[in-house]
């Protein structure tokens, strides 16, 4: 800068016991004299002090450079300590500049200057920039690498894990050998923990997926993934050079040799002929299934183009490909195979003949229900597992980052994506296992110390069985039942409990085809036949791993367990292969007398055989030609109407559907007639607006103890009570009619969407709760241990509910108005994130269902709950934000932050059908987000679990002396002199709901 400026610095040495008393040559010299010889007799005696001596220039002096101000903190150099602080930081693992500024930021205040005002953020001494940063970072990773190329690191790590004994290691890198051939990059590692998993789970059913984008390198990382007990896990892990069969070949080969006993009898993968011919070249015996997921959206896409000619009749071309996938037996293949050959669309589409017949009717085998059931022992239709652990590699373990070196990439694989599957693998085992924690007392024996999601289906299925009686069984053999439906009383169900050890139990109902656990009718012979119950059931199916605990986690605590579950002592061992000894003649009420659930009603089963009757009798009737016997049947018909409008509940001259209610009590205080509110889209016009006329303010029933499988029963029975005045021939063709209508598209939870709901999602439509609660049911459903997920009618209608226990991971879905956000407390932390894909805003609406939810995270004696509030994504338009807000719950499911990924508005709408349709969700299409981004907007709000506003807020309070609610006086139109009044006459206060009176906010 050619600044004129020097500075002299003088190093100096004082010896204070040494002092000079007069400026004379002589008392100098005799100072020295007797310096030299303190020095020469003991120096360590000798009191010395080091000094450093400048002499500043003034400011004005220094020219060409500035010395104060904003541009002369930016110039100066970083801090050693600093510097230390953030090469300790990287080595501790820190990869991102973000980060390191976090630790960092955090040590500058409770460290650097503890007690003290921390320096502005301008000086660099304090505050290094990005780039600083990023040197310093990649200074230490220099220097901890043992080699500049990427392959020779990975081989010193490769030989360093192959020493353990614990790990086996495959690692050939890409060279050109000296006769001028190349290898190919092969790297396979299992531990041993990973091959005790496949040995034990991997006999029946193996995944295989490959994912890419991992590391800077066009590599894929594949993942051999089994479902265990718990969830799903990767039991192996290779990188092949390329996709190809040969390559996947022979890692396939290295695991084969590692394992000599796995012999898997079933895999399953996407559409890959590369995958699927390298397993069956190397695994001979093994069926490959297609993926349903990935087989339901590769149909989707094709008919949805133009230039395949069957956009327009998508949804029939679709319906006939699902009925032909979803066949049950051969010969309901061969019936919808042949009404697709006879269709219009097949016979004019030579496109659609040439890509169904050359690509998928090709390989039935994999795809279609009759035939993947074959010799299949459990219910695994899609690979999702595998994209969970995909996603969850990417974005919780490799936070994003695509440009990492191959040995980066594995490092991380191996110490952390691993080893973190492992302990979540052991955590659930012991969470659910009764050496954890005590069992309820009316569970059954036969259930305890099993998987949360066998438990769970099962007590739900004998809940359904409490409604079958000891004539709905009929034995036709043994450990063979026949079993009535529920629905349809003429219809019945085979039970078959496997006659030998070998054989697999099987019922014909649709949900043990889906689930291959027991289902209803199985359960109702628990309940009923007591010599018939799980004990009976054939061992290979029995002794199966995925229904028990792992042992061999449990094994050491298994003593502690036997002495204290006193009551379990007569319960088969969890890896006991033999039969059990035969039950005792007298029915044990442990196992299946006292269920904790209530018996249904008999006038419910009563109900639902009339209304079977009656459909049966409609049928008939319409195949009656005998005039005098249908006259006959008409007037006993006009008999039997007038009998039941006199046993019907009647208000006066007037049917009711329920009995008559009691009346309600009233106070001494009336509300004001009001006039009724507004509707907000009364002067609004357009294709969204006619949308929100019919939907908006719509009342919905919330009874959600409707039984399973009798809708269009419950759709006769109801159109009987509502029509008496007709005919019951006709009441039930206007329900045969309805039903035409509300076509059903599928069921979910027992809620079912109707063809209507489809063409809602399928036309940029707002999504409904409908939607929505299937959406949250299959999150549910593939993540059981997430809280919350709750119906959001029941939620915005303020219904009392308990609020989600504090330390839980909770998810939830709100209805606001015409809107739909979501609410979260995945990611830590003590209090709770809302998603919001419009503005980081709150009404009074999701206030008040925030404070009913999160009541317990409530901290202080002012109950106040810490909410942020963020848009991390605007949505294009204004129908998509029921999209954002499934696409943002499944990605906080997977432990994604929804602010690191971009979401592909367009690709939304069909991935959520495809979720719905196959009834399993997943990450909806998105791009990583490489860098923070700055458009992410978000609000602070302190919420309160006090008061009609929810909000925290200083200012005067009264309490309720009927609900003890405290109030803000504000909030509830009191002024200071009403609450003095009430104070000094000791009056009592009663809030505005105690009072039945309203206020608005």
């Amino acid at each position: 800068m050619d600044c004129p400026v020097k500075f002299t610095v003088h190093y100096l040495i004082r010896f204070p016991d040494f002092k000079i008393e007069e400026d004379k040559q002589s008392a100098k010299d005799k100072v020295s004299k007797a310096l030299k010889e303190a020095l020469a007799k003991d120096p360590s005696a000798v009191k010395a002090v080091w000094e450093y001596r400048t002499r500043f220039p003034a400011m004005d002096d220094h020219r060409n450079h500035p010395t104060v101000g904003m541009v002369a903190e930016l110039s100066q150099p970083v801090d050693d300590r600093i510097r230390q602080q953030v090469e300790k930081i990287t080595e501790g693992g820190a990869k991102t500049v973000s980060e390191v500024k976090h630790h960092l930021s955090t040590f500058i205040t409770n460290e650097l200057f503890r007690g003290e005002t921390p320096p502005p953020t301008t000086q660099r001494k304090y505050y290094p920039t990005d780039r600083d940063l990023w040197n310093i970072m990649a200074k230490v990773n220099d220097s901890t690498r043992n080699s500049s190329q990427d392959q020779a690191n990975l081989q010193i790590l490769s030989t360093r894990w192959a020493r353990q004994e614990d790990c086996k290691v495959k690692f050939r890198p890409s060279e050109v050998l000296e006769d001028g051939t190349k290898t190919n990059v092969l790297f396979c590692y299992q531990t041993a923990w990973q091959q005790r998993l496949l040995l034990l789970y991997g006999q029946q059913m193996c995944l295989l997926d490959a994912t890419y984008r991992t590391c800077r390198y066009d590599l894929p990382l594949f993942f051999l993934c089994v479902r265990t007990n718990v969830c799903y896990t990767v039991v192996g892990v290779f990188v092949p050079h390329t996709e190809r069969t040969v390559d996947i070949r022979e890692a396939l080969q290295v695991f084969k040799d590692w394992n000599p006993e796995w012999n898997p009898s079933h895999f399953m993968v996407d559409f890959c002929e590369a995958e699927i011919g390298a397993l069956e070249e190397e695994f001979q015996d093994a069926k490959v299934l297609l993926c349903d997921f990935h087989r339901e959206k590769a149909w989707v896409e094709w008919v949805r183009k133009r230039e395949h000619g069957v956009s327009h009749v998508q949804a029939t071309v679709l319906n006939l490909l699902r009925d032909i996938a979803a066949a049950g037996t051969t010969e309901e293949y061969e019936r919808c195979l042949s009404l697709l050959r006879e269709s219009e669309v097949w016979k004019e589409n030579e496109r659609l003949l040439a890509w169904f017949s050359n690509k998928w009717l090709k390989c039935t085998k994999r795809w279609v229900q009759a035939f993947k059931d074959e010799d299949l022992k459990v219910a695994i239709y899609t690979n999702n597992g595998v994209e969970r652990q995909n996603e969850t590699l990417k974005y919780s373990h490799l936070d994003g980052r695509k440009r990492r070196s191959l040995t980066e990439m594995i490092t991380v694989v191996v110490t952390d994506f691993l080893a973190t599957a492992y302990r979540k693998y052991i955590q659930l085992n012991v969470a659910y296992s009764s050496c954890y924690r005590k069992y309820h007392t009316d569970l059954p024996t036969y259930l305890k110390d099993r998987p949360r999601g066998v438990v769970l289906h099962i007590m739900a299925r004998l809940q359904e069985a409490q409604s079958y009686e000891q004539d709905d069984i009929v034995s036709i053999g043994p450990g063979i039942f026949q079993v009535k439906s529920s629905s349809k009383r003429s219809q019945q169900h085979t039970v078959n409990f496997g006659a030998t050890s070998t054989n697999m139990p099987s019922c014909t109902c649709r949900d043990w085809l889906k689930h291959k656990l027991p289902c209803k009718h199985f359960c109702s012979v628990f309940n009923l036949q007591q010599e018939w119950g799980w004990e009976k059931l054939s061992a290979v199916y029995r002794d199966n791993p995925l229904f028990s605990l792992d042992s061999t986690l449990l094994s050491s605590s298994s003593s502690t367990c036997t002495s204290s579950e006193t009551d379990d002592s007569s319960s088969p061992s969890l890896t006991s292969t033999a039969d059990p000894p035969p039950p005792s003649p007298t029915p044990s009420p442990a196992v299946h007398g006292e269920l904790p659930v209530s018996k249904p009603k008999r006038s419910k089963q009563l109900q639902r055989e009339c209304a079977s009757l009656l459909k049966e009798m409609t049928n008939i009737t319409y195949n009656l030609q005998d005039e005098l016997y249908l006259t006959s049947m008409k007037e006993q018909l006009s008999c039997l109407l007038e009998e039941m409008v006199g046993h019907s509940a009647h208000d006066g001259t007037f049917r009711v559907r329920s009995p008559q209610k009691r009346k309600r009590k009233m106070t001494d205080s009336h509300a004001l007639p009001t006039l009724p509110p507004k509707h907000p889209y009364s002067k609004r016009v357009g294709h969204h607006a006619d949308m929100m006329k019919s939907a908006f303010w719509v009342d919905v029933s919330l009874d959600d103890n409707m039984e399973k499988e009798q809708e269009l029963e419950t759709t006769v029975v109801a159109d009987i009570e509502e029509e008496l005045e007709t005919t019951v021939v006709a009441d039930i063709e206007d329900a045969e009619t309805t039903e035409k209508d509300e076509e059903e598209w599928l069921k979910i939870n027992n809620i079912q969407l109707t063809e209507e709901d489809r063409k809602l999602l399928q036309q940029d439509e707002w999504l409904n709760d409908k939607h929505m609660n299937c959406s949250q049911g299959l999150i549910k459903k593939e993540y059981p241990c997430i809280d919350g997920l709750r119906d959001t009618v029941v939620l915005q209608a303020g219904q009392q509910q308990d609020p989600i226990p504090a330390p839980n991971d909770c998810i939830q879905i709100h209805s606001i108005g015409q809107h739909w956000v979501v609410s979260t407390t995945v990611g830590g932390g003590t209090g709770v994130t809302v998603f919001d894909s419009l503005s980081p805003s709150m009404n009074a609406e999701l206030r008040k269902q925030l404070a009913t939810m999160y009541g317990s995270f409530a901290e202080g004696q002012d109950g106040v709950i810490p909410v942020t509030v963020k848009c991390v994504q605007k949505q294009n338009g204004s129908n998509d934000c029921g999209l954002f807000a499934v696409a943002n719950a499944a990605a906080l499911a997977e432990e994604i932050d929804p602010s690191t990924v971009q979401f592909n508005q367009t690709q939304m709408r069909q991935h959520l059908e495809n979720c719905l349709a196959t009834e399993s969700i997943s990450m909806f299409p998105h791009s990583q987000r490489n860098a923070p981004d700055n458009n992410i907007k978000e609000t602070s709000y302190q919420l309160t679990i006090y008061c009609i506003c929810n909000l925290y807020k200083p200012g005067q309070m009264i309490s309720c002396d009927r609900c003890d609610g405290w109030y803000h006086c504000a909030c509830v139109k009191l002024s200071n002199s009403d609450v003095a009044d009430i104070v000094a006459n000791n009056r009592e206060y009663v809030c505005l709901k105690c009072s039945g009176l309203s206020c608005g906010l």
